[in-house]
């Protein structure tokens, strides 16, 4: 069994780019992870590390020079590095998304998942958590921790059973679904720096056109990472498929 811990970012009402991000790897690895996770927020007295905070040095990291926030950032970056996990991006640009949101509108035979992007860079999330999932032995069914999210996680559920009993090709290797708290499950917390380096890639290098990637993603980089950008070439190409499919 592989899992898949999946934190977003970007659902400001100002955001130019949503992502969602996360790690999939064997339960073993997340075992040693969260072990590890624990003792170093113990030793660093601090109960959980969260990249947005730390990076504009607010809440848990309040008066910290950012030389020390620097160094907690490369301490959790290298606790993941250290463990055999797939990092998985998926981002969207919003722009595009907004401009071709009428014809995205009931794609799916409901207009239920059609009030935010969320639910779109969910379901191509999920799609590439699975292809992560091939590059591990045996057809393993994955199951999947998110963040939890109050407005959208009983519609994102509905979703995930609906592509459970889909047609997709991965249908058959869906495992259990459930939408946690980031301080219970440590494990989200390195989602949590994946998704917001994630987004901050997709805002300062893709949206700009510019090749000045941040050191974390840099670091991160060092182990397997699969991302995906959702434009308006992506979009498209998705409402073309659904409206042959369904022509077939």
């Amino acid at each position: 069994m592989l899992r898949a811990y999946c934190d977003e970012s970007g659902l400001h009402g100002s955001s130019e780019v949503l992502s969602i991000s996360g790690y999939i790897g064997e339960i073993k690895e997340w075992r040693a992870l969260e072990a590890k996770w624990k003792t170093a927020l113990h030793e660093e007295h601090l109960p959980g590390f969260h990249s947005a905070q730390c990076e504009g040095g607010f809440d848990d990291f309040d008066d910290m020079p950012v030389e020390e926030r620097h160094r907690l950032q490369r301490l959790f970056i290298g606790i993941i590095n250290q463990h055999a996990l797939h990092a998985v991006s998926m981002g969207l640009n919003m722009a595009d998304y907004n401009a071709l949101k009428p014809e995205l509108a009931g794609l799916r035979g409901t207009d239920r998942y059609d009030d935010s992007p969320y639910f779109t860079v969910f379901e191509f999330a999920i799609a590439q958590f699975f292809e992560a999932a091939d590059r591990y032995p045996g057809r393993q069914k994955v199951s999947f921790v998110f963040d939890r999210h109050q407005q959208y996680q009983s519609r994102a559920s509905e979703m995930y059973r609906q592509i459970a009993g889909s047609q997709a090709s991965y249908r058959d290797r869906v495992g259990k679904s459930e939408f946690a708290n980031k301080q219970v499950e440590v494990a989200l917390q390195a989602a949590d720096i994946l998704a917001y380096e994630s987004y901050r890639f997709a805002k300062e290098c893709i949206l700009p056109k510019a090749d000045n990637p941040r050191w974390q993603l840099q670091l991160i980089a060092e182990r397997p990472l699969s991302g995906k950008w959702l434009d308006a070439s992506g979009m498209k190409m998705l409402i073309d498929l659904v409206h042959k499919s369904r022509k077939a």
